[in-house]
């Protein structure tokens, strides 16, 4: 009896200690459980995992990485031995919750915060969170592991940190169908009328091309949409794991981006007008052909379409993307790869069906008057970037692309007077080039609308004033978004109802990175621009409108607005 009181002694002394375990002493509240586990029992020279575990009561949640429009994110704080150190938090997928009028990021259930390690114990945490139902309670706790150098094996909470993250069993095949619905629509979006051009080109060479030569040019086409797409995934997925913000359409963002594709743009243009023919050696590597139609050139111009086409979401894409952004890197590519199949469908259809091309017009001198007409939608393309670019860099940015564009002018020119004329091309192309770096030091941006500018604490302050906000978030580079401020939210009608119903009109501008902006895109379960959300002085839930605007759908978004607009008109 004795020696069974000595031990359980023992064992209550040893559990008031630090753990020896896979997983620390628990930290436990009527709200949640929490502790510290690793996937490993001993550790060697090779990573590991750690992890906070909450196993959270029905009702309450804790916030994640980016928590919306209130909350905090858990603060973790490490002590570690000479030797030990640990990689940035792996923060998993939240789910979207509406706390009263808001939207928050959330976790509910059971979540592992995951982060790697390298080195022994004993590892130290001092973390605080916040746990929340109808109120948010703060709490923290103290949590030790004493793992062991040794031979590595799993732990029994090993398993935990394999678990499927809360949204990914569930958000990825829907997520699938919308990327490809999404990409199909994402051709009959504004901002890629600059490439049609090219396409109607495409399907007037394809009225005089044999079956083979049809299947071999679409192919292409979509092979460098599809490939361009995934690799604008690999990209946002590299990009996050480094811890920077990336989103749909981020590398407008970028002022020497704007400028190259201010030039790429001219060149196709100034090759449509006639000024310059690229030979069939260089537009047709690996191809036996002499005409400027080969599978490389075709592919080519299938990733231009890509990169001019990134400034839109179509309806759709935004649940798809902000779902790609959230799961593991798989998924995410997968995700990107669908939104490619989806723009370059049409395309596809005329590979696997190249017989419909028989169903064009007849090849004749039109088309060259229709080459000649079609670069000038592709020169407009170009005043939009410089526009973009004065937004982004100022007058000194608009010099420097348009001593770009003259260059890339005079290289088209040159190109025609073979070897001499070629080495003066070339040399004016990297003088071009040699102007980028002067464009990465950009000035910034003003907003000039009537409400101001749009920050996450306007926002607040507004809405607990309890005044009506109207809230824009826009981009130069955003050919939706200036079609819908033109067509919606600058007519006369919409403007006479923000000011009769005293709504308060917020813009946020996302031509530049803005990491406000990028958190709040990302609470309402998007990463990409446009977004329209009315919220009500009454504090009723707030309204998302849709991608693309009218008049009649924003006043509809805001019915007490409408009625004292219509009031004030002395209308019926």
């Amino acid at each position: 009896m004795t020696r069974a009181l000595i031990a359980l002694l023992a064992t209550l002394l040893l559990g008031l200690g630090p753990a020896h375990a896979a997983e620390s002493t628990a930290v436990i509240s009527k709200r949640d459980t929490v502790t510290l586990i690793s996937d490993t029992d001993a550790v060697a020279t090779a990573p590991y995992r750690l992890g906070l575990k909450f196993v959270m009561a029905p009702g309450w949640h804790t916030y994640g990485r980016d928590p919306g429009e209130a909350g905090l994110p858990p603060e973790l704080t490490w002590t570690l031995p000479a030797g030990t150190t640990t990689a940035d938090l792996a923060w998993p997928p939240t789910e979207r919750l509406q706390e009263g009028p808001i939207v928050v990021q959330a976790y509910t259930g059971t979540v592992v915060l995951p982060i790697q390690a390298t080195g022994p114990g004993p590892i130290r945490l001092h973390a605080t969170w916040l746990i929340c139902a109808n109120i948010c309670v703060p709490e923290e706790g103290e949590f030790t592991l004493a793992l062991a150098a040794g031979t590595p094996t799993p732990s029994a909470e090993a398993t935990q940190f394999a678990a499927p993250t809360i949204e990914a069993t569930q958000a990825f095949w829907p997520a699938l169908g919308f990327a490809l619905l999404g990409g199909l629509i994402l051709n009959l979006m504004p901002c890629v009328f600059p490439i049609l051009a090219m396409k109607a080109m495409a399907i007037a060479r394809l009225s005089t091309a044999e079956r083979q030569t049809a299947r071999r040019l679409a192919t292409g086409y979509s092979a460098g949409v599809i490939v361009s797409f995934a690799s604008i995934g690999a990209g946002v997925i590299i990009l996050r794991q480094l811890g920077h913000a990336a989103g749909w359409g981020f590398q407008f963002q970028s002022p020497i981006f704007v400028a190259v594709m201010a030039w790429v743009l001219l060149a196709v243009g100034l090759n449509l007008s006639g000024v310059f023919e690229v030979s069939g050696r260089i537009a047709n590597i690996g191809q036996n052909t002499t005409r400027p139609q080969g599978w490389a050139a075709s592919f080519l111009g299938g990733a231009l379409a890509v990169l001019v086409a990134t400034p839109c979401t179509a309806p759709f894409m935004s649940v798809a993307l902000a779902a790609a952004l959230t799961a593991p890197p798989p998924q995410t590519l997968a995700i990107f790869t669908a939104l490619g199949i989806g723009l370059a469908a049409p395309a596809t259809a005329l590979a696997l069906f190249p017989g419909a091309a028989s169903f064009l017009p007849r090849p004749g001198r039109w088309m060259e008057t229709l080459r000649q007409a079609l670069a000038f939608p592709i020169y407009a393309a170009c005043v939009w970037l410089v526009w973009v670019l004065s937004l982004q860099a100022g007058a000194d940015g608009v010099l420097t692309v348009g001593a770009g564009l003259v260059l890339i002018a005079f290289a088209a020119w040159a190109w025609r007077f073979r070897r001499t004329g070629r080495i003066l091309a070339l040399a004016a192309c990297l003088a071009a080039l040699a102007l980028l770096p002067s464009l990465t030091a950009a000035k910034p941006l003003e907003s000039t609308e009537q409400g101001g500018r749009f920050t996450p604490a306007r926002l607040a302050e507004l809405r607990a004033a309890g005044r009506p906000v109207f809230v824009n978030l826009t981009a130069a580079w955003c050919v939706t978004c200036l079609l819908n401020e033109r067509v919606a939210l600058s007519s006369s009608t919409v403007r006479q109802a923000f000011e009769t119903g005293g709504v308060t009109l917020l813009t946020g501008d996302w031509t530049r990175s803005d990491p406000d902006i990028t958190a709040f895109l990302k609470a309402q379960g998007r990463d990409g621009v446009p977004l329209y959300i009315f919220y009500p002085a009454d504090h009723r839930p707030p309204v998302i409108l849709p991608q693309l605007l009218t008049p009649a759908i924003v006043l509809e978004a805001m019915p007490n607005a409408r009625t004292a607009a219509v009031q004030a008109a002395g209308l019926p």
